[in-house]
């Protein structure tokens, strides 16, 4: 009976051991996986938000040629059209514009930021270079000449981020490259350029100081050689020393906007123009602008490419997106309206 007794005695301790290790297993597995469970709820839905979240954007990029009240018969000009797309967007290029959703009214407790960025207001480096030629486009004339600028903006890059022979290893890349860039992170496989490597897509600065990034100075995607000066990026604000995007600064500049609104036209010279409309904005001389900055500066208001930073925020995961959307005009039932089709999307 004792033989018998002390068997089962270590059978019900093997067993309680083994029910121990079970329990255990699935604790530690279960403590594992429901917070990852929870992470990745959480993040699909932040990947849904920010993806709908474009949605936001595409409306502030589209337009139609309305009609003021009253004005039935009269049809609105292109600088009414164009006046009311820059009181649209102007006032917040190059900052966050930010939206709280509430469970109670939205379905969800999320955020939503979204920041545009013209794409009109970059250095094509594509049409800035001539690669038949190998060399950048005005080179040695008076006006429009790419090469001293692009000395210029160079040496503020390295002044801002640091490095050495900026210009000189662009203009090699691009002479041996001959043919233009698909991407402008291609320019990330220069061995001088690798100070951009942690700074490649922009942000909106959260505090009174920022720097400078890769894909905000340079573009592929616009489709003009000229630069857009109502929508400078907020990178080539800083490297030509001009007044930059501030948090908080969007009331102020839409109460500029609206006393600029009576002098707007779509198309106009900047040495006759720049004192009475950029000047409050930027708070610069035309005197003052780098020589031969205002010969590549587009005097009409026609911006046709944006970059859209998207940010959609649950708990604390964030999906961050950039979408690249092009502006085009097109008639329908008779009038004209302005749509938008997203050209690339990047996840960042």
């Amino acid at each position: 009976m004792a033989k018998n007794s002390g068997y089962i005695l270590i059978v019900t301790l093997m067993m309680i051991t083994g029910a121990i290790a079970i329990g255990t297993y699935i604790f530690v597995r279960g403590s594992t996986y429901l917070p990852f469970i929870q992470v990745m709820i959480a993040r699909e839905k932040a990947h849904t938000l920010a993806q709908g979240a474009l949605a936001i954007s595409e409306s502030q990029l589209t337009l139609f040629e309305f009609k003021q009240e009253g004005e039935e018969n009269k049809k609105p000009t292109q600088d009414d059209v164009a006046r009311v797309f820059w009181e649209r967007i102007t006032p917040t290029i190059n900052r966050w514009q930010t939206y709280q959703l509430k469970k109670a009214i939205d379905g969800i407790d999320a955020e939503i930021k979204v920041c545009m960025i013209a794409e009109d207001g970059k250095i094509n480096i594509n049409k800035i270079y001539d690669f038949k030629k190998k060399e950048f486009v005005g080179k040695g004339q008076v006006n429009g000449d790419w090469h001293v600028l692009m000395e210029f903006i160079c040496k503020r890059i390295q002044e801002i981020l640091g490095g050495k022979d900026i210009f000189k290893s662009l203009e090699q890349f691009l002479s041996k490259r001959g043919r233009p860039l698909d991407d402008v992170t291609e320019l990330l496989t220069i061995k001088e350029f690798a100070i951009f490597k942690q700074k490649i897509f922009y942000e909106p600065a959260t505090g009174t100081s920022g720097t400078i990034y890769l894909t905000d100075i340079f573009t592929v995607q616009s489709i003009h050689a000229k630069l857009q000066p109502w929508l400078l990026s907020d990178s080539l604000l800083r490297i030509l020393q001009f007044k930059s995007a501030q948090p908080g600064d969007t009331e102020g500049r839409t109460n500029i906007i609206k006393k600029l609104s009576k002098e707007f036209k779509k198309s106009v010279q900047w040495k006759q123009s720049w004192d009475t409309l950029l000047k409050p904005l930027y708070e610069k001389e035309l005197q003052s602008l780098p020589k031969g900055l205002d010969s590549v500066l587009d005097t009409s208001f026609d911006p046709t490419t944006f970059a859209v930073l998207v940010h959609g925020t649950v708990g604390s995961v964030t999906q961050r997106l950039l979408a690249i959307m092009e502006r085009y005009k097109r008639a329908r039932n008779g009038e004209n309206e302005y749509d938008v089709s997203i050209k690339k999307l990047y996840w960042l």
